[in-house]
């Protein structure tokens, strides 16, 4: 019997269609897998790594506290300013009730999970319990990032961006900790991808739906944390800007109406001990120099973690943003970073913390994206900010001695530099050695951290 020929064609149906669904296939086998091993990394041993701890408790004890006894209880830092007298309880160890130092959004919701584990009893917690929604808020927030680059920019450059998210050193470490500044990060991804399709989708139930969540999202952020503002201040001026006034004016309702809530909250517990406590964090030594711990101090919260992959990102996000009107895109990473530099200046204490640094970190992942979209597509100045950045993670990754380092890093220059300027290979010949060194990135920066975390 003979065999007739086979047409692949008619077989494969290689129609424009069936390409752009694979495609589109293939793209959402690469988005889950990213997602996985980024909350794998995130979740490896979760339990352990406590050098913000006495911050997690006091968010644990302040919503154990009020669902059990209707009334916070934490403790907190003795600035002279706190008004003593006013408290209903102080102990000796500065466990205070009512704590008002912070909103009760974040520390309710907490709270709330500490009692449906049977995690409510402080006295020897299970770390691993108490902080997987921690990991649930990280795995949202790297989708919600990936969805906001998709649609205000390229699925390319949305696949590199959560890459470089899903294998970010500092957001990996972080993002076990029980701190509202993780929170405010997803708040923050929340709103900017609703806006992209609020501003993009022609239809009206989708626009009036993503305009009512935008209003409910970016007001309810400032019962985080104060510094919570940034969100609703980076939509409205990113709504002032494209001259939707209306759109604006409903998100500062929104977030004065919350404002309101908090000082009502304030009052009905004491409006003494509010006063006294935001006086005390008003009056901490305070400087200028703190945005500039992007750059000079790189920690992740009480605790040195050299990580220039901030530095990159910030470059690349500002790379990429624009005051452009017409590119909702880029108009919103100026918005956010326009308030991010504000809020840096002028909520400043000079301790600097890392966990302030948090909420930026997907802006950042976003700028790393963007940078190595950009050596994929060849232009090779980025080389300037990528060949530094491998060194110092394979150093971290101690998989080679400094010596054997150094003759690797000569091999990556030969490879990567020298056919650029002698041989003149343009970008798409040199995307397969640059996706190579890019796995070896990312194969290093994973290595740094399941070395940090078995400690």
């Amino acid at each position: 019997m003979k065999l007739s020929k086979i047409n692949l064609g008619a077989i494969t149906n290689l129609s424009p269609y069936f390409l752009k669904r694979s495609l589109a296939n293939r793209s959402l086998l690469i988005v889950l897998l990213l997602l996985v091993i980024g909350l794998g990394l995130r979740s490896y041993h979760l339990g352990d790594l406590h050098n913000v701890e006495p911050d997690e408790r006091a968010f644990l004890m302040a919503g154990t506290s009020i669902l059990r006894d209707g009334a916070p209880t934490a403790w907190i830092i003795p600035w002279p300013e706190h008004n003593w007298d006013a408290y209903w309880q102080v102990t000796d160890t500065n466990i205070v009730t009512p704590y008002l130092d912070h909103p009760p959004l974040f520390y309710t919701g907490v709270g709330l999970w500490a009692y449906l584990v049977g995690q409510d009893d402080l006295s020897d917690p299970d770390w691993l319990l108490l902080r997987l929604p921690m990991i649930a808020i990280s795995g949202l927030t790297m989708l919600l990032t990936f969805l906001f680059v998709q649609r205000a920019f390229n699925t390319t450059l949305a696949l590199f961006t959560l890459a470089a998210y899903a294998f970010f050193p500092s957001a990996i470490v972080t993002a076990r900790f029980l701190l509202t500044d993780n929170a405010i990060a997803l708040f923050l991804m929340a709103c900017l991808y609703l806006m992209m399709v609020h501003t993009s989708s022609k239809n009206a139930a989708v626009k009036r739906w993503s305009a009512v969540l935008i209003i409910v999202i970016a007001g309810l952020a400032p019962l985080l944390k104060l510094s919570g503002l940034m969100v609703p201040g980076a939509v409205v001026l990113f709504y002032f800007i494209r001259r939707n006034f209306q759109m604006g004016w409903l998100v500062l309702a929104a977030t004065l109406t919350s404002l309101a809530f908090l000082l009502g909250f304030a009052w009905f517990y004491s409006w003494a001990v509010f006063v006294g406590a935001h006086t005390a964090h008003l009056y901490r030594p305070q400087t200028f120099e703190h945005f500039w711990s992007f750059f000079t101090l790189l920690d992740i919260g009480n605790m040195a973690f050299f990580d220039p992959s901030l530095v990159v990102g910030l470059i690349g996000a500002l790379a990429l943003a624009q005051f452009d009107r017409a590119h909702p895109g880029k108009l919103a990473l100026f918005s956010t970073l326009i308030i991010t530099s504000a809020m840096f200046l002028y909520i400043a204490p000079i301790e600097a913390y890392g966990w302030y640094k948090y909420p930026v970190y997907p802006l950042i992942a976003v700028g790393l994206g963007y940078v190595l979209w950009q050596l994929y597509l060849g232009k090779f100045q980025y080389l300037f900010l990528f060949a530094p950045l491998l060194a110092v993670m394979l150093e971290h990754s101690a998989l080679l001695n400094p010596t054997l380092a150094k003759e690797f890093m000569l091999i990556y220059f030969l490879f990567s530099i020298v056919p650029i300027f002698l041989i003149q290979a343009d970008g798409k010949r040199m995307r397969p050695i640059f996706l190579s060194f890019l796995s070896l990135l990312f194969l290093f920066e994973s290595l740094w951290i399941l070395r940090l975390l078995q400690f």
